[in-house]
């Protein structure tokens, strides 16, 4: 199927659980053959159309991300200090993957931070050449299956800002497991579908105010992550998850800098901040063994349950 563009496969399942049990939500008011649900599984909300092409995606984020005027745009000091920090907590050297690793701004603070020899893979050929020619990085141009890592090659693996992006999101972290070590570990941010200012935006959209439906913004975001979603992905895979958070935008290690469209919500995003539902959702799994993998999904699976159902109870209106 195409539309306005670009090849989509119309999603039937829950990108991240699978289940086909989902609820309509709205549909997309800037293409009306699109439409966004919520799995009532998982609670993770989903666009019904994806982007498939992996040529037309790298394509389609060059035009909205690597532009001069957004270079430096993640230059937020405080931000990539506090989660290196939180990274070399778990591991401090090795090998390091980030996968879209983008122009490698991230990628070279942590070269120049860490003691890890870093590597990246982005899809988008300028920001690849970017990252080689300016950075002196070592960077694959590709998705993470093309890139055709060996098994347990990596010590840590970063996804900053990319699973929201991407159409299969499950067969992506089922190949971080494989090419991370025993016991490696995958770091990961994504936007928090249920945070407050995320909820508000989803108000504001269906009265015609915005264009983001929350964190869903198709064909750029087309998943939306809660805290409950994203650890029942990992785990589903084989991770054990060692910690999560959220960061609100009122705090000045929020990743990026706000802009005149946040201060509006600054009241909402200082509330969710007390609440601890920030806008931004943090996770840091390892790779178990299949010895303990099993095990270690049975114990946790009560709690992660115990904590969809409330999101989903939070977020449904």
């Amino acid at each position: 199927m195409r539309i306005s563009g670009y090849i989509h496969i119309l999603m039937i399942h829950c990108p991240v659980c699978d289940s086909v049990d989902a609820r309509f939500l709205t549909q997309d008011r800037l293409d009306r053959n699109n439409c966004y649900f919520r799995c009532r599984e998982c609670g993770s909300g989903f666009s019904e159309l994806r982007v498939h092409s992996l040529a037309e995606s790298a394509e389609l984020h060059t035009s909205v991300y690597y532009t001069p005027e957004n270079e430096g745009v993640r230059a937020v000091p405080a931000a990539e200090a506090y989660f290196l920090r939180r990274l070399l907590a778990l591991k401090s050297t090795g090998r390091l993957l980030d996968v879209g690793c983008g122009r490698g701004s991230w990628l070279r603070y942590i070269r120049e931070n860490s003691l890890f020899s870093v590597e990246g893979v982005e899809p988008s050929e300028e920001a690849a050449s970017h990252a080689r020619e300016v950075h002196g990085l070592s960077v694959r141009t590709g998705d993470l299956v093309s890139a055709a890592y060996p098994d347990n090659f990596f010590t840590a693996v970063y996804l900053r800002n990319v699973l929201e992006h991407v159409s299969n999101p499950r067969g992506l972290v089922r190949e971080i497991r494989r090419i991370l070590v025993p016991g490696g570990v995958c770091a990961v941010h994504v936007p928090n579908d249920a945070s407050i200012t995320n909820i508000l935006k989803r108000w504001f959209y269906r009265a015609g105010l915005i264009t983001e439906f929350g964190s869903l913004f198709y064909p750029i975001h087309v998943t939306g992550f809660t805290t409950g979603s994203l650890v029942r992905l990992f785990q589903d895979a084989g991770f054990a998850c060692l910690r999560r958070e959220t960061i609100s935008k009122a705090r000045r290690v929020y990743e990026f800098p706000l802009n005149r469209l946040d201060i509006p919500l600054l009241p909402a995003a200082v509330l969710e901040w007390a609440l601890g539902m920030g806008n931004l959702l943090l996770g840091w799994f390892e790779k178990r063994s299949e010895a303990l993998k099993a095990g270690k999904a049975r114990s946790q699976k009560g709690k992660v349950q115990n904590e969809r159902n409330n999101e989903i109870n939070f977020i449904w209106g």
